[in-house]
């Protein structure tokens, strides 16, 4: 089998105390009220262990909040306990969950007590598997008849166009396994849910019936995807009549198959606003958020491995002066760099950086130079070799 490192971030989220939210397993922070919002079909045999969580904030003011692995709705093996007011990381590093082929995954925070809530950064597994999952989810991303959008692969699924959603994949990737779920439906006529690749229909197509809600999967075809193609997923919605309303999505998913590489990437719609003279800092994979606390955005590598061909999207560049975005290691900025200086796509394709265990990566994004305006950025994606220890990270914030 192979092994990859996978892992997330995004804005600040919480679980107020009494209560249980879920999430997604990658890709995404978004807390959601129903379990089945944030589940993620699994179409391999794999184990997950190591399950860590980091707490920066934490008023729950008794008892404890538990987060479990999720698998087709009851808790698995692995648990992790946060003691009222406590904050710092919190692990399992005893138990493990075999996943099998079919089985729907997740996570799960249930907060103690009587009063407050408790934040998280950030979420991980260990996986050891031959399969990459691929997660969006957004609270509410409704579409209205007749309409089409694009959602990043893996992140917040805001809206927006081909253009701006596409992630690169790096690596001859097989993809199968195509999903979504459909929360209100009031369309009479069929939506459809599609992979694209390099501005074009992929084989895989999860259709959803009219007024129908609910999952809707397509487990028969796959696309198999070439190095440096661009991928995005496509929402159609039907035209319907004039008396219909709209089609609400909460989360696309897709499993991705590589021999000796998979993308980090972070991303989702332009959420990244840098203004002049500042630094800001975002998690390396996930929606694409920014920071003013590099400490807490970074995610914990699990095992040793090379990073290299750091690209960034600007989506809009007001700045006076250019700006770089880099990848961040231990605090600090690497050789993995681009100079920003207008609207559009940058790569560095010769710079590398090896990571070990225990290493803290994440991006800065630096408009220090300049003194007026601001940059809006839709992405930031690197490539990872595969690790020389057995090690998957799965992470997000909550």
């Amino acid at each position: 089998m192979s092994e990859y490192l996978l892992f997330n971030g995004s804005t600040w989220g919480s679980v107020i105390n009494g209560t249980t939210e879920y999430f997604a397993q990658v890709g995404t922070n978004q807390d959601l009220t129903t379990e089945a919002w944030a589940q993620h079909r699994v179409t391999d045999s794999y184990t997950l262990d190591q399950f860590h969580i980091f707490v920066v904030f934490n008023s729950i003011s008794d008892g404890s909040t538990v987060a479990h692995q999720r698998i087709d709705g009851v808790n698995g093996n692995q648990a992790v306990t946060i003691a009222a007011s406590l904050v710092g990381l919190f692990g399992d590093t005893t138990n493990n969950d075999a996943v099998v082929d079919t089985d729907l995954v997740n996570n799960s925070v249930a907060a103690g007590g009587s009063t407050g809530l408790i934040f998280g950064r950030w979420m991980s597994h260990v996986l050891d598997g031959d399969q990459m999952p691929y997660m969006g989810a957004d609270g509410s991303q409704g579409r209205g008849t007749s309409s089409t959008g694009y959602h990043v692969l893996s992140g917040d699924i805001n809206a927006d166009s081909e253009t701006n959603h596409n992630s690169v994949i790096r690596v001859d990737t097989t993809f199968t396994d195509l999903g979504c779920f459909i929360t209100v439906n009031g369309v009479s006529d069929p939506t459809t849910v599609k992979l694209r690749v390099d501005g074009a229909d992929g084989n895989q197509l999860a259709c959803v019936l009219a007024c129908q809600v609910g999952r809707f999967e397509d487990t028969t075809n796959n696309d198999a995807v070439l190095a440096d193609s661009d991928v995005v997923y496509e929402m159609a919605v039907g035209m319907g009549s004039h008396t219909d309303t709209s089609v609400v999505l909460k989360t696309n998913y897709v499993n991705g198959e590589s021999t000796t590489q998979r993308l980090i990437t972070a991303g989702g719609g332009g959420q990244g606003v840098l203004s002049a003279n500042t630094v800001e800092f975002a998690t390396a994979e996930g929606p694409l958020n920014i920071h003013s606390t590099e400490s807490e955005t970074r995610s914990e590598i699990r095992s040793t491995q090379t990073f290299d061909q750091l690209k960034s999207q600007c989506r809009g560049f007001g700045l006076d002066v250019t700006a770089f975005v880099a990848v961040n290691i231990n605090g600090t900025v690497s050789s993995m760099s681009v100079t920003i200086t207008a609207t559009g796509i940058f790569t560095n394709t010769t710079d590398s950086e090896s990571v070990v265990s225990g290493d803290d990566v994440g991006y800065t994004f630096d408009s220090t130079a300049s003194s007026s305006g601001t940059s809006q950025y839709d992405r930031a994606a690197f490539n990872a070799g595969e690790p020389t220890d057995e090690v998957l990270a799965y992470g997000f914030w909550f």
